[in-house]
């Protein structure tokens, strides 16, 4: 019985080590823990961790390429630096196609580029497409609604650009003041209006273009044939070069001008004023924000994304003159409330969508071809 009794249990030892064992081998995290990093180093999926474990140290160094002057974008840097002190950013801006180029033209040369950048939307889509975004979910970008931001991760709008127009408030006074299309292209205003270039193939091409998708085919082929014909607008290049003649009085309205730049005119205590056209949306495109694929410095560049699309970062971005902030809960000087009191973003829509982004090229002949046969 005694005999019997040790056999039992020294089966029971052996059946409870087995068990034992066969847990450990399905469950390896039980056994010692190992670190682990906050961030990918990888150009796929890089999320924010919620672990506990000491956040990567950002690199001494981070290169942001943007749009945005240095005299706005001095502050944020320094704010930046100060918040992280090992980091020094290094800033290039320039036009959006030339910032295009030179990331490009870099990365052919496997030549040191941007970590950041921060260009127009229809170029930062080029990138993205071209594989030169990385897919980064920002924990901010939580905070920010489906239509300023990449549905796959690659940018969130840092800035809101929505599009205007614009009145000399003593040649156009309220009585005289165009409400609908047919009163916008009146040959009265013939040699009038000013108007940024839709021959370019670039803003001005893609901010008309895609009135179509809202218009409907008809009304807007027939508002563009008018509009060359009836009021042949005095096509500009630069944007400051549309609301500049209005506010001085050279001419009467400006069809194409960017919020930010009437704000900053207006301000300066020039006679102008926006109106709004039936039928025609408040158009609006965006300054996104994105980290390049395989930065040189990766943490560096996702914590700079992350500061801008705070409620901090973008605070800032409102608060400097003039910049429109894309988050919505925060209070600044320039945020969307602020600009167009009553719009939400399910108000606004987007410039370029699909349709312009990929047949560009021929709305920019269509409006080659229209504009400038004219006498």
């Amino acid at each position: 019985m005694v005999n019997r009794n040790a056999y039992i249990g020294i089966a029971i030892v052996v059946i409870v080590a087995i068990a034992a064992a066969a847990y450990i081998s399905l469950n390896p995290s039980t056994t010692t823990p190992t670190s682990s990093t906050t961030t990918s180093s990888t150009s796929t999926t890089t999320t924010s961790s919620t672990s506990t474990t000491s956040a990567p140290k950002p690199e001494d160094t981070l290169v942001v390429y943007t749009t945005v002057d240095q005299q706005t974008f001095a502050p944020w840097q320094k704010v930046f630096e100060e918040k992280y002190p090992g980091t020094r950013i290094q800033f290039f801006t320039d036009t959006p196609g030339n910032i295009f180029t030179k990331i490009t033209t870099e990365r052919a040369a496997n030549k040191p580029t941007a970590d950041v950048v921060m260009i127009s939307l229809s170029l930062q889509l080029s990138l993205q497409n071209k594989g030169l975004l990385e897919q980064y979910n920002s924990p901010e970008a939580a905070a920010y609604p489906a239509i300023f931001k990449d549905s796959t991760g690659h940018w969130v709008a840092a800035m809101l650009l929505p599009m205007l127009q614009v009145r000399n408030t003593a040649l156009v006074p309220d009585s005289d003041v165009p409400h609908t299309v047919d009163q916008l292209v009146d040959p009265k205003w013939k040699g009038k209006d000013t108007i940024h270039d839709l021959t370019l193939g670039t803003v001005g091409t893609q901010y008309f273009a895609t009135l179509k998708q809202y218009m409907g085919e008809q009304e807007w082929t027939s508002f563009m044939e008018r509009l060359a014909t009836n009021v042949q607008p005095i096509r500009k290049a630069a944007f400051e070069d549309v609301i500049n003649p209005v506010a001085s009085g050279e001419e009467s309205i400006a069809l194409s001008v960017y919020m930010h730049d009437f704000l900053g005119t207006k301000n300066k205590g020039a006679p102008v004023a926006a109106f709004t056209i039936d039928g025609l949306p408040v158009l609006t495109s965006l300054l996104p924000v994105g980290v390049v694929t395989n930065a040189t410095h990766p943490v560096a560049a996702r914590l700079f994304m992350d500061w801008i699309l705070s409620k901090d970062g973008q605070t800032m971005v409102g608060n400097s003159e003039v910049r429109i902030a894309a988050r919505q809960d925060i209070t600044a000087k320039y945020t969307l409330q602020t600009v167009l009191p009553g719009k939400t973003p399910d108000d606004l829509k987007i410039f370029p969508n699909d349709d312009v982004v990929k047949n560009s090229a021929t709305y920019k002949s269509y409006f080659t071809k229209l504009f400038t046969s004219q006498p």
